[in-house]
């Protein structure tokens, strides 16, 4: 019985990792950028942002939205809905007039970024939950490894989109997506099943002490209305925002800043790799050492990166600059990964889905200051990058000081 327990959450998990890789897509945003931008050239750089920046916002409210439903529905049919949401975002981008910029922009605001945000939201919430529910004495490495299939979608997907428009153009690709990305959730929701058999004890029967090194015991279950009265809330909140809006800087213009720089655009999606591999990495290491060590690390990651990158813009030197998406993309992933960890960590298994569809929200607040302030930062600078990294510099440093805050809010409520 037990044995059959551990085939049916490992099927979950992985399951849940290629949902997660499918709808990454989202990150490859870059991918259809350019392309966008040849048929419709008259698209200012901050209305292409625009598209991701409400992406961003809807993936959000989708993981809010699913939060609630998961209260009601199992997570199969939360992501059934996706699946319809998805399939008639790409559906409608694949018929966009060529010749009618003003409409097929408004179509981009409504199909790409509502409707296909959404979809992502909804599959990300129920695949992560349907997997930590399943590994409750190892949190953080499950969810790190399901984020990395999640950060990895946008290059390995990304790379396969962006062979499938030079050869079949825009509006193919949409209409292919639209009818794959569908038939996959439909099928792969049978599998997402979250086991809550061993959540409770291990293979001797012994009760599991789902807590980290970080916090001995058991933590206790917070409803959201509880969790957002809590100072440790606010202040993890506003780290967040942070450090995703310093990854959402890079990873908005990761192509355009590597052609700039002479790297190409494929070395460019680095930063997608670095972002799955800090997710694992940072999962792994916040089960093994704890938060402190994990957020200290990853903050101290996201400066660096500010610094390599004005390094290297200031020397024009190709080799910085990639060594900064690296960078980038580690503290970018691993502050996604410790997101899910912690909110276990400090606020329960119970409220799970709701509480971290509500921390999640930081992302809208971060997707606004990430792609549209450096947008705006280009532009004002004469289309230079400089201003976009001395602000990934700030961002690490802000983000440095309200993690020290924490610490001390942490102590203070007894989380730790």
């Amino acid at each position: 019985m037990q044995q059959s327990g551990k085939h049916k959450r490992s099927i979950t998990a992985v399951v849940g990792a290629i949902m997660l890789m499918l709808v990454g897509l989202i990150y490859a945003w870059s991918v259809f950028k350019n392309p966008l931008s040849d048929v419709y050239p008259m698209w200012s750089e901050s209305e292409l942002s625009l598209v991701f920046t409400i992406s961003m916002i809807c993936w959000c409210v989708g993981g809010l939205i699913s939060g609630m439903l998961l209260r009601k529905i199992k997570n199969g049919l939360v992501v059934l809905i996706a699946a319809a949401l998805m399939f008639t975002g790409f559906l409608a981008l694949s018929f966009m007039p060529s010749q009618e910029p003003a409409k097929s922009l408004l179509i981009m605001y409504i199909f790409y970024s509502v409707f296909c945000g959404l979809g992502v939201g909804l599959v990300y919430n129920s695949a992560l939950t349907a997997a930590v529910r399943s590994f409750p004495e190892k949190a953080g490495t499950v969810s790190g490894i399901l984020l990395m299939a999640y950060g990895f979608g946008g290059m390995i997907f990304g790379s396969i989109v962006n062979r499938i428009i030079a050869g079949s153009g825009l509006q193919r690709t949409f209409f292919l997506l639209a009818v794959s990305v569908a038939a996959i959730l439909a099928v792969g929701q049978f599998f997402l099943k979250p086991v809550t058999d061993h959540r409770s004890h291990d293979t001797e029967g012994k009760r599991i002490q789902t807590a980290t090194p970080a916090s001995p015991g058991i933590a206790n279950d917070f409803m959201p209305s509880e969790m957002t009265r809590k100072f440790s809330y606010w202040i993890y909140f506003v780290n967040i925002i942070v450090i995703a809006s310093g990854g959402l800087l890079v990873i908005n213009n990761a192509v355009p800043i590597a052609q700039n720089f002479g790297a190409g655009a494929a070395l460019g999606l680095t930063v997608t790799v670095s972002n799955g591999i800090g997710r694992v990495f940072f999962g792994w290491l916040f089960d093994m050492r704890g938060r402190r060590p994990a957020m200290s690390l990853d903050c101290s990651i996201m400066i660096l990166a500010g610094a390599v990158f004005i390094f290297g813009s200031l020397h024009n030197a190709s080799v910085w600059i990639i060594i900064g998406f690296v960078l980038t993309g580690l503290s970018y992933g691993g502050s996604a990964s410790l997101s899910a960890s912690i909110v276990n960590l400090f606020f329960g298994a119970k409220n799970y889905a709701a509480n971290l569809s509500i921390m999640n929200c930081s992302i809208i607040i971060a997707a606004i200051i990430g792609p549209m302030v450096s947008s705006k930062l280009y532009e004002n600078a004469g289309n230079s990058w400089f201003p976009v990294f001395v602000m990934l510099l700030i961002l690490g440093v802000c983000g440095l000081v309200t993690f020290l805050l924490l610490n001390v809010a942490a102590k203070f409520e007894k989380f730790e």
